[in-house]
């Protein structure tokens, strides 16, 4: 094969060609280098914040220390009413009746009331009054059955005196018989339970709150006032126990009763300014103050009231968040970026572009990283 023949002007021209793109090519791919970057798109969403505080309350006009003022008011009610008890039941059904006592000594005897008086099938009644039987004589008296039972109805028959077995002599000449078959009287009454001691308390405990509710309104006649209540019963009574057969038994309670009343729009900006003043730097609020709950905690002056106050709202990230700081982020490759972010709290979504797109690992100047923040706040 034949050599081809290339003169000097030429092979100097190849080099400065080959030179100079090779320079070119080394100065494009050092200028990447040295000017990498990585841009950070993180897309943010609301979270949740909570705080609570103590604001004294001081009544209005009033010279007293305090956050903002208001009206204090305490109400005071006594109230009594009366309670049937709700279910009936069966108190008993002993078999009663009348019977003659005997007397064949030859002297007056007087037998007390509870007496007993046996049958001959050792059933037991008992004598409801004392009496006093002539000497040779008899007397009429009522007797009840010891327990309740059918065979407590008995037929005409002769009934001993068990107590006075100890004088044999009095115990032969002393005796009862009935000349009509004892009867069962069956009675319904009211019991009153557990259940209707509690309903009746209730019941007592609600009409004082709405009596003073009722009182409240006609002191507090303006509108525009958030009003926080506590109310203590100092006293809810029965007179009645359980098992007690009674048709009605009276319930008497008192109850003093505590409100607070602030005019609304100044509640609601101090909430909201309590609220801003416990939101950490990097993060903004982007929802109005919600309260939780509002309480007394104090009210022993009457004149002034401490209410401890929970209240909520939502906050969104912010660049100034010091977890963004971008030293954080320098050498770290994608994965460890992504890790990283995700523990901040707010971010659902981390995209990041680098450039050149080649790089695995972030810039190491701070300046060469961007940040942007596209905020979600639904």
């Amino acid at each position: 094969m034949p050599k081809v023949f290339i003169s000097p002007h030429k092979k100097i021209a190849y080099f400065f060609i080959i030179a100079t793109i090779a320079l070119l090519v080394f100065t494009i791919f050092f200028t990447n280098i040295f000017n990498q970057k990585l841009e950070i798109t993180l897309e943010v969403v609301p979270e949740d914040i909570k705080t609570d505080f103590l604001l004294v309350v001081k009544e209005e006009g009033s010279n007293l220390e305090g956050d903002i003022e208001g009206k204090i008011i305490k109400i005071s009610k006594e109230t009594s009413l009366k309670f049937n008890p709700e279910a009936s039941t069966v108190l008993g059904d002993y078999a009663q009746g009348k019977v003659f006592l005997y007397n064949d000594s030859s002297s007056n005897q007087k037998i007390i009331a509870a007496s007993r008086l046996e049958s001959p099938e050792g059933l037991i009644f008992r004598l409801e009054n004392a009496v006093s039987i002539p000497a040779k004589g008899k007397i009429e008296a009522k007797v009840k059955a010891d327990k309740p039972g059918e065979e407590y109805e008995l037929d005409p028959t002769t009934f001993t005196l068990p107590g006075l077995k100890s004088n044999p002599s009095l115990f032969l000449k002393i005796y009862a018989k009935n000349e009509n078959t004892f009867s069962r009287e069956t009675k319904i009454g009211a019991i009153v339970k557990e259940e209707d001691l509690n309903k009746a308390k209730s019941q007592i405990e609600k009409t004082l709150t709405e009596m003073a509710n009722e009182e409240l309104k006609n002191k507090l006649n303006e509108e525009g006032y958030k009003v926080i209540t506590q109310s203590n019963i100092l006293e809810s009574n029965c007179q009645a126990n359980v098992g007690e057969e009674k048709e009605e038994f009276p319930c008497s309670g008192k109850i003093e009763f505590l409100a607070v009343a602030i005019k609304e729009n100044v509640l609601s900006e101090y909430i909201l300014n309590e609220l801003k003043s416990s939101i950490p730097l990097g993060k903004k609020l982007i929802s109005s103050a919600e309260p939780i709950s509002i309480k007394i905690e104090d009210l022993s002056d009457s004149k002034k009231a401490v209410l401890k106050i929970e209240a909520q709202g939502k906050t969104l990230l912010t660049e100034e968040n010091p977890s963004l700081s971008k030293n954080e982020l320098i050498a770290l490759n994608p994965l460890e970026i992504k890790q990283y972010l995700e523990k901040i709290g707010g971010i659902k979504t981390v995209k990041f572009v680098f450039k050149p797109f080649f790089l695995k690992k972030t810039p190491s100047r701070a300046d060469h990283i961007k940040i942007t923040i596209i905020q979600n706040e639904k």
